[in-house]
C-alpha cells in the first residue's frame, strides 16, 4: 500500500515538492480555458443589454468596416489576455509560489529599454524581409492617401490592439506553461514543444501553407529565445507586436494571412511571383525571405550579447531547485 502511495505521489509531485511540469502545464491550460469561457460569456451577456457591445461582438460577416473589425479583434484579444493574466496569476501563485511579475511582466531594471530595443528589432526584421522581396521584384508598393488625423488614429488603434494580441500570445506560449517546461525539462524541449504549438495555432488563419507554418514555428523559436536571454516578456512582446504593426501599418501587407487591416497602411503592398519568396496571400510570413530574416534575427538575439537578464528578474524567477545554467541562456547582470 505504501509503495502504491509513493508511486502515485511520484507521478504527480517532483523532487522539488511541486506538481510535475506536465501537470502544471495542464492545470494552466484548463484554468485558461475555463476563465476564457467565463469572461467571454460575460461579454456575450453584456451584448444582450447593450447594442453597442452586440454590434462589436457580432459575427465577422456583420463587420462593416476595417475600423469595426479592428475593434472586434481588439475585444477578442482583450478577453483572451484577461483570461491568460488570471490563469497565470492563479497558477504562478498556487503552483510555484511566485508572483505574476516573475513570469515576465515585472517592471524590472531595464524593462523599458528592452521594449524599445524589441520594437526596433521586430520592425527592422520585417523591413529587411520586405526589402529583400522588393529587391527581386516579388513585392511592389504604392502610397495610400490618408490625412494626418487618419494616420495618427490608425497607428494608435493598431498599436493598442496588436499590443494586446501580442501580450496574450506571449503569455500563452512563452509564459507560465513554457517556463514550467524550461525549469524542469530544459530549454530545448520547451522551445520545440511550444514553438510547434505556436505554428499549429496559426493553421486556422486564412491561406496557410507549409512555408507559413514553418516560419511561424521559427518565429516561435525566435520569441522563445528572446524571452530566455532576458527573462522578460516585455522584450518578446515588443518583438511580436512590432513585427505585426510594421507589416500592416508601414507596408500594408497581410499579417499571418489576415488582410482586413491593409487599408490602414502608409503604403499599399502587392505580392508578385515568385510566391515562394513573397508569401502570396498569407503575406511575408509565408515566404522564404521571412525564413532567412527569422533565422538571422534568432541568431542575433541569442548570440549578440546585446540582451541580458537583469539581476532582479533572475532573482524573481527562482522556485524549487536552483535554475541550471543551461546553454548560457541565463546571464544575470
Amino acid at each position: 500500500m505504501d509503495s502504491l502511495r509513493t508511486a502515485l505521489i511520484k507521478a504527480f509531485i517532483n523532487e522539488e515538492g511541486e506538481l510535475r511540469s506536465g501537470w502544471r502545464v495542464a492545470a494552466f491550460v484548463a484554468c485558461f480555458l475555463v476563465l476564457n469561457l467565463l469572461i467571454g460569456g460575460m461579454v456575450s451577456v453584456a451584448g444582450v443589454f447593450f447594442p453597442s457591445v452586440r454590434n462589436v461582438i457580432g459575427p465577422a460577416a456583420q463587420v462593416e468596416s476595417p475600423e469595426r473589425a479592428l475593434v472586434q479583434f481588439g475585444l477578442k484579444s482583450a478577453v483572451n489576455l484577461s483570461s491568460a493574466i488570471l490563469a497565470t496569476l492563479i497558477c504562478a501563485n498556487r503552483l510555484e509560489h511566485r508572483t505574476f511579475g516573475s513570469v515576465g511582466f515585472k517592471l524590472h531594471r531595464g524593462w523599458l529599454r528592452l521594449c524599445v530595443a524589441g520594437s526596433l528589432l521586430g520592425a527592422g526584421a520585417v523591413a529587411l524581409a520586405v526589402a529583400a522581396e522588393a529587391a527581386i521584384g516579388s513585392a511592389a508598393f504604392v502610397p495610400q492617401h490618408h490625412s494626418a488625423g487618419q494616420l495618427l488614429s490608425s497607428f494608435i488603434g493598431i498599436f493598442i490592439v496588436f499590443g494586446i494580441a501580442a501580450a496574450f500570445e506571449e503569455l500563452l506560449f512563452r509564459g507560465f506553461a513554457f517556463q514550467a517546461l524550461v525549469h524542469n525539462a530544459g530549454p530545448a524541449p520547451a522551445i520545440i514543444i511550444m514553438s510547434v504549438l505556436f505554428g499549429l495555432g496559426h493553421l486556422g488563419n486564412p491561406n496557410p501553407t507549409v512555408i507559413s507554418t514553418a516560419n511561424t514555428i521559427l518565429a516561435g523559436v525566435w520569441l522563445s529565445v528572446g524571452y530566455l536571454v532576458t527573462r522578460s516578456l516585455w522584450f518578446s512582446t515588443a518583438l511580436h507586436y512590432s513585427w505585426n504593426l510594421a507589416m500592416v501599418y508601414v507596408f500594408g501587407l497581410p499579417v499571418s494571412g489576415i488582410s482586413t487591416f491593409d487599408t490602414f497602411g502608409l503604403l499599399a503592398g502587392q505580392d508578385r511571383p515568385p510566391v515562394m519568396v513573397s508569401g502570396g496571400d498569407y503575406g511575408p510570413e509565408g515566404g522564404i525571405a521571412a525564413t532567412v530574416v527569422l533565422l538571422l534575427s534568432t541568431l542575433l538575439t541569442w548570440k549578440s550579447g546585446w540582451f541580458k537578464v537583469s539581476a532582479d528578474m533572475a532573482e524573481s524567477i527562482k522556485h524549487g531547485r536552483p535554475e541550471p545554467p543551461y546553454i548560457s541562456i541565463v546571464n544575470p547582470e
